[in-house]
């Protein structure tokens, strides 16, 4: 029942997901065959990058856990927040040298404050941002 309810959800709102403004558009032309394609997209993407790192990582249990969790999050429908936990635990394991990440895991961090800063402005504020 939970993975059924993950097919049909489709929640614009302070989502992280590369799905999130083709949602949020549809929502007012009340299209079927577009509502039709961003139920099947997301899943089709799901299929396809799961595979993939599946058949590429499939020596290396370590990383393929991560990138199954990380591609899972990624091409979600709907991405909040707290899904990036799901993943966080999984690159102390991966990861060798954390000195490569610092940077780029601060850009991030900073990147998605900055999300939440304005999705507050949307949803809390009822702000035009």
């Amino acid at each position: 029942e939970a993975l059924l309810f993950h097919l049909r959800r489709a929640d614009h709102r302070h989502s992280f997901s590369v799905f999130w403004l083709p949602i949020y558009l549809s929502r007012a032309l009340q299209d079927s065959r577009l509502n039709l394609l961003l139920k099947l997209a997301p899943f089709a993407a799901h299929v396809v990058l799961q595979a993939a790192s599946l058949v590429a990582l499939k020596d290396d249990i370590d990383k393929c856990a991560l990138a199954q969790t990380l591609l899972f999050v990624a091409a979600n429908k709907v991405c909040t927040a707290q899904y990036f936990l799901w993943w966080l635990p999984l690159l102390l394991v991966v990861v060798d040298d954390w000195r490569l990440i610092l940077r780029p895991l601060r850009n991030w961090v900073l990147s998605c404050g900055l999300w939440l800063v304005v999705a507050y402005g949307l949803e809390f504020r009822g702000l035009p941002v």
